[in-house]
């Protein structure tokens, strides 16, 4: 079975001078997986979380001009939450975004991302 984006990707708007982002993301029924992605001109990030929960860090690097970092969460809640990205300080320019994912194996990756 292939992966698939599920539902509507959503991004939180460019943030500066604050060291987390919150914005809502929708999860539907077929939802198996959910990734958040984002990045900075200058940190790390330090969590994410989707409705309270937290996600796997998948990488976190930190470049020569920017910083990026993926996120995964196997079986997310089903619904519309928030989710909230953090980084290790303020950040000069930052953003984040988060797709669900339908058709993701759980078995085998939510052993080695929960």
């Amino acid at each position: 079975m292939a992966v698939t984006v599920e539902g509507t990707p959503t991004t939180s708007s460019a943030v500066a001078a604050v060291s987390s982002v919150t914005f809502s993301h929708t999860t539907g029924a077929t939802a198996t997986g959910l990734f958040v992605g984002g990045g900075s001109q200058d940190e790390l990030t330090t969590s994410v979380t989707f409705n309270g929960d937290a996600l796997a860090e998948l990488w976190d690097v930190a470049g020569t001009v920017a910083f990026a970092a993926g996120y995964l969460m196997v079986s997310p809640d089903i619904g519309t939450f928030n989710v909230v990205y953090t980084w290790a300080a303020a950040v000069d320019i930052g953003v984040a975004g988060a797709v669900g994912l339908a058709g993701l194996e759980t078995s085998s990756v939510g052993a080695a991302h929960r």
